[in-house]
């Protein structure tokens, strides 16, 4: 299960959060404890081995600009509301934009 949490982290677009007291990039850890809500749930810490400091972010959570679609405009957030592992979560999507054009023939056509 933590590999799959790992990889599904690696396989997303996601930024991966810098430590801003050591400028490196932060460790990626799983909740590990069978006992806790969160268990399985990716996690970030300060990766410094000898003196760490108290970073600490959610690894689903993400915590920066919005990303720009291929268009080069900023996404909307979404949440997933099928059924499934995935029910919930929350996800970036490109803003559709639908434009009406209302042609000298009087009919209306979307252009998308």
């Amino acid at each position: 299960m933590f590999t799959r949490a790992v990889a599904a982290f690696r396989a997303s677009s996601s930024i991966h959060p810098v430590c801003p007291t050591h400028q490196k990039y932060a460790k990626l850890c799983v909740v590990k404890d069978t006992m806790k809500d969160n268990y399985g749930r990716p996690f970030f810490v300060c990766s410094e081995r000898k003196n760490p400091c108290k970073f600490w972010q959610w690894g689903d959570v993400f915590e920066g600009p919005r990303p720009l679609c291929q268009h080069g405009m900023v996404c909307c957030e979404r949440k997933v509301k099928k059924d499934g592992p995935n029910q919930n979560r929350l996800f970036f999507a490109a803003v559709r934009r639908t434009t009406l054009v209302v042609s000298s023939n009087g009919s209306n056509k979307a252009l998308g």
